[in-house]
């Protein structure tokens, strides 16, 4: 076990023998809580920043008695460098220590409290970082109900500070508490964690908006609004992209309910015609059935069944293998097949760390076909029995 700094702990024993300053914590956290959640009634989309309680970092190094220096050694000690912007910041430390104390003192409440206003700085750092120029409200309520699947938190409830309230703080703190309280000083399984995994899921949270909310953005598709190839949205189009729609949400949800497995048939035929291995195939699946992953997984469905005309009641006759080759064999200006590739793409890149980056023409065109198929055949799996 890894020896925690003597201010942090000094300062947690402290807090925690001391109920008047425990109970002054207490107070500090929930008027902020409660000011977020009363301002967060006017936004209901990723569009608008949260704002940030002011001061906060200095009042609680106010009751713990330390100095900014204090703590920044402190928190140095257990990983959190000094070069690093986020882990320098009073703010974030101030609230990292509060969680230390809400684990010692096995209060639930105080840890919540503390882990969502660490996401709330957090989101606002994302929301910019792939949103520079600003965000539209009405392409963004147009992803909400027409692209995020249903347990997409975003779209699941009312407004951002409630998903972070009610579902990213606390699933954090459920997977990570019992680990950080074993060992709380480790540089990358102790208090770090909690940083990295908030920042880590919130960023690829945006980072799959980013990709939508650009996509709806050049193509004209806003709130109300579906666009065809011309950019001017049609009745016809817009009932064809909902039937579309309907399929991806109702495919996604037979996947989570019973998620397809790649039978030995399929992977025979894959390793013959492919030279895939075995390390491969087990990590594209668990990559496919991460849920992190669904918004950027659907969006490619919905584009490749666009390309192939089909939905949930012809799925089953789909011809995977010539679909796929269709597809990845295409040239010229098809703006959706180029579309496919290069969500595609970005996806193994993901996987794979740059690995498109880094391949040759003919190791891409294999590899985009690889995953093509997989999804493909996934799809089908969702809906009928479907083997290569």
């Amino acid at each position: 076990m890894h020896e925690m700094p003597e201010v942090i702990e000094f300062v947690s024993n402290k807090i925690i023998n001391d109920k008047s300053l425990y109970d002054e914590i207490k107070d500090i956290l929930i008027k902020d809580i409660r000011k977020l959640n009363s301002d967060s009634i006017h936004h209901s989309s990723f569009c608008s920043a949260l704002k940030k309680p002011s001061g906060l970092a200095k009042s609680l190094l106010k009751i713990f008695d330390i100095s900014d220096r204090q703590s920044l050694d402190a928190f140095a000690a257990i990983g959190f460098h000094p070069s690093s912007r986020m882990y320098s910041s009073l703010y974030y430390q101030t609230l990292i220590l509060i969680y230390y104390i809400g684990l010692k003192s096995s209060d639930d409440l105080l840890r919540i409290m503390a882990l969502t206003l660490i996401y709330v700085k957090i989101f606002n750092g994302r929301q910019y970082r792939y949103m520079p120029n600003g965000c539209q409200e009405d392409i963004a309520q147009h992803l909400i109900q027409n692209k995020f699947r249903a347990s997409h938190t975003f779209k699941k409830y009312p407004n951002p500070f409630v998903s972070i309230h009610q579902h990213w703080a606390p699933t954090l703190d459920e997977k990570y508490k019992d680990q950080v309280l074993k060992d709380p000083g480790h540089p990358s399984k102790g208090l770090m964690v909690i940083i990295m995994q908030a920042w880590g899921r919130m960023d690829q949270t945006f980072m799959g908006i980013q990709k939508h909310y650009y996509s709806a953005h050049y193509s004209g598709e806003k709130f109300g609004i579906s666009s065809s190839s011309d950019g001017q949205g049609t009745e016809s189009d817009g009932l064809e992209r909902n039937k579309i729609t309907k399929t991806v949400e109702k495919l996604q949800q037979n996947i989570i309910n019973k998620p397809p497995r790649l039978s030995d048939k399929d992977v025979t035929y894959l390793k013959k015609n492919y030279s895939i291995s075995d390390k491969f195939l087990n990590d594209t699946n668990t990559f496919l059935n991460d849920e992190q992953n669904d918004s950027d997984i659907s969006n490619i469905y919905e584009i490749i069944f666009s390309v192939l005309k089909v939905d949930d009641s012809k799925i089953c006759g789909l011809k995977i293998i010539d679909s796929v080759n269709m597809i990845t064999s295409a040239k010229g200006n098809d703006k959706q097949i180029e579309k496919i590739k290069l969500y595609i793409d970005n996806l193994l890149n993901l996987m794979y760390k740059g690995l498109m980056k880094n391949s040759g023409a003919s190791s891409r065109l294999k590899l985009r076909k690889v995953l093509l198929l997989i999804i493909t055949l996934r799809g089908k799996k969702a809906f009928c029995k479907a083997e290569f």
